[in-house]
């Protein structure tokens, strides 16, 4: 009897541990799955198939720090980081912020600039989010950021395009500066590569008397953009004749101080209302 009892008790814990081991190993199943479907969840990057990758990826996002980030995706192919970087800045939940996302970006295409082929996919990736995302002119947001040696490539990148995008994104940036009436910028633009043609300089010019626009900053355009001084738009008058239907006439001494020649034909209602003129302007009082 003795035996039969220990037999039984045998058994009975063998049983138990038996139990326990496959409700273990079905709890550790469970929790994996779990695990896994968290990590698909949180992180949502079906590029990335490698999902110890995509798991290191996600906390990194949270901390905010742009170089580990970019650390991360120097892990992958080409693909990869092109397709992962693709899905993080257009990802309506990431964490970043608007601005930390380009500089994700910026941050990313520096990293590879020694392979131009790949520098030019994440150029695309950055040019499709400005499109879409952007709250200033992108040059503007690249010079001001601590990739601003980047500049150059960007633009390069854009005008191998043969369309309008590295015109535009320059005039987008000369205009945003002109509102602010900051030649600091408008300098910083220069240093750093953002060249306009003298026609783009002259529009400027246009731009800034059109709309009466800070005078002080004529001198950059005539100086560095090499603005014709006697542009005619498309109205058929020219800056000086703009700034003095205007009434301006700061703006009309800038330009003559610039080399704008005044018209030998003026016609008198339009100076009548002026008043007494300045200097510049004695010979046709």
């Amino acid at each position: 009897m003795k035996k039969g009892r220990s037999d039984s008790a045998m058994l009975a814990v063998v049983l138990t541990l038996f139990g326990a081991s496959v409700g273990f190993l079905q709890w550790r199943i469970a929790a994996r799955v779990t695990e896994q479907a968290a990590v698909k969840r949180t992180v949502r990057y079906p590029y990335v198939s490698d999902l110890k990758i995509a798991s290191e990826l996600q906390p990194l996002l949270y901390t905010h720090s742009i170089g580990s980030i970019v650390g991360t995706f120097k892990k992958f192919d080409a693909d990869t980081m092109c397709s992962t970087a693709h899905a993080v800045v257009f990802d309506n939940d990431c964490p970043l912020s608007n601005d930390e996302r380009l500089s994700l970006l910026l941050a990313l295409a520096t990293s590879v600039s020694y392979n131009r082929n790949l520098q030019d996919r994440v150029f695309a990736i950055l040019a499709e989010y400005d499109r879409k995302h952007g709250i200033e002119p992108l040059l503007l947001t690249t010079t001001r950021s601590e990739y601003a040696a980047i500049t150059v490539d960007l633009i390069a990148w854009a005008q191998r395009k043969k369309t309008d995008l590295a015109r535009n994104w320059m005039q987008d940036a000369f205009k945003f500066a002109i509102d602010q009436g900051d030649a600091q910028v408008l300098e910083s633009l220069y240093m750093r590569g953002v060249r306009l043609t003298p026609e783009q300089a002259s529009e400027c010019l246009w731009y800034i008397v059109r709309n009466d626009k800070k005078p002080d900053l004529i001198p950059f355009f005539a100086k560095w953009g090499k603005a014709d001084m006697n542009y005619v738009s498309s109205s058929g008058r020219s800056l000086i004749a703009e700034a003095i239907a205007h009434q301006n006439q700061e703006m009309a001494r800038m330009l003559l101080a610039e080399g704008a020649r005044m018209p030998l034909r003026f016609v008198r209602p339009e100076l009548a209302h002026l008043g007494r003129l300045p200097s510049p302007f004695k010979g046709l009082s």
